[in-house]
């Protein structure tokens, strides 16, 4: 039973959130005029991008790339 249980999970793609999540989230706050959020996650470090932030949240990675394509540059240090 176990083992056939972690099979189903491990066919599935892990990932918290989609990029068509993403995107939408992105659309909808540009639509509302929602500035992003300014301040770094406590887990951004120099030479990070984005996609760095997806190992420790969504959210963090959500925020990150909202304003990357808001302001076209990364969070500063």
């Amino acid at each position: 039973m176990q083992k056939r249980l972690n099979e189903e999970v491990l066919q599935k793609p892990f990932s918290a959130e989609t990029e068509a999540n993403l995107n939408a989230y992105i659309q909808e706050a540009t639509k509302r005029g929602t500035p992003p959020k300014t301040e770094p996650s406590r887990f951004w470090r120099r030479g990070y991008t984005c996609a760095d932030l997806r190992r420790h949240s969504w959210t963090d990675y959500r925020d990150c790339s909202y304003y990357h394509r808001f302001y076209g540059r990364y969070w500063p240090y």
